[in-house]
């Protein structure tokens, strides 16, 4: 934690790493393991993409923050927005449809009970708020929802941009199994690459001077030695992003 501090000491900023709670239904070894986890990995929309954000949906970014600090932040440093109302503007629902600069944004988001305050205790009040129940815990899994609908609502095209995974092969030949079992259900006889299509970021490496060289070569024929002979790397994407084109709109996820 001394890295942190250091960055936002000067910002007057508080940080706080916070574990995971786990909810009841997990074992007590379980419980340890995941109460050790950082949230890190909770999810709400497009922050790593750099997408728009304003209007009513920023402050549902608010609300988010403000239910993932009352639930996990320690003390209670939030500001009551009532305090703010001489300086802020209210959220308010107008958009002007006749300006094609106007992004509709909406806030999705991919977390439970354990990270967020305020959650509803019973399955009932969550299904009436549009959350499921997992293993006793509530769920927001809006994202999923929206991918879902996004999909189904597309007509031309599909296109998406996710962090590549240690099964990305195995997920690959899935989705190309469902690509050709919905061809075949049609009686249509084209190349499934024709409807799903992968492409991997990479750079290749020039080869120095007086660069480091291993004492030992890697197997033969092997995907270590390819790699090397090429010096052709992926590049990481963390950001996770989906366009969608319907017939009317254009959906960014």
């Amino acid at each position: 934690m001394k890295k942190p501090n250091a960055t936002f000491v000067a910002l007057r900023c508080t940080v706080f790493l916070c574990p995971r709670n786990p909810d009841d239904g997990g074992s007590v070894i379980q419980d340890i393991g995941i109460a050790t986890m950082f949230t890190h990995h909770q999810k709400i929309g497009g922050g790593d993409s750099e997408l728009p954000n304003g209007g009513a949906n920023a402050w549902d970014v608010l609300y988010n923050f403000e239910q993932r600090w009352r639930k996990q932040g320690g003390k209670d440093l939030l500001v009551p927005l009532r305090d703010l109302e001489d300086v802020i503007i209210t959220p308010s629902p107008v958009t002007y449809p006749d300006d094609h600069e106007t992004w509709n944004v909406q806030l999705f988001r991919s977390i439970d009970g354990g990270a967020a305050f305020g959650f509803p205790e019973t399955p009932e009040d969550a299904a009436r708020a549009g959350l499921i129940s997992g293993k006793d815990n509530i769920i927001d899994r809006s994202i999923q929802d929206a991918y879902i609908n996004a999909i189904r609502r597309a007509k031309n095209f599909i296109s998406l941009k996710i962090n590549i995974s240690l099964e990305v092969r195995r997920t690959m030949d899935m989705m190309y199994k469902d690509v050709i079992q919905a061809l075949n259900a049609k009686g249509i006889e084209e190349d499934p690459r024709n409807y799903l299509t992968f492409f991997c970021l990479g750079n290749r490496e020039v080869k120095k001077q007086g660069e480091y060289e291993p004492s030992e070569s890697p197997e033969p024929d092997s995907d270590y030695m390819r790699a090397q002979e090429a010096r052709r790397f992926m590049i990481y994407v963390h950001a996770k992003m989906m366009i969608g084109k319907s017939e009317n709109y254009g959906h960014i996820l």
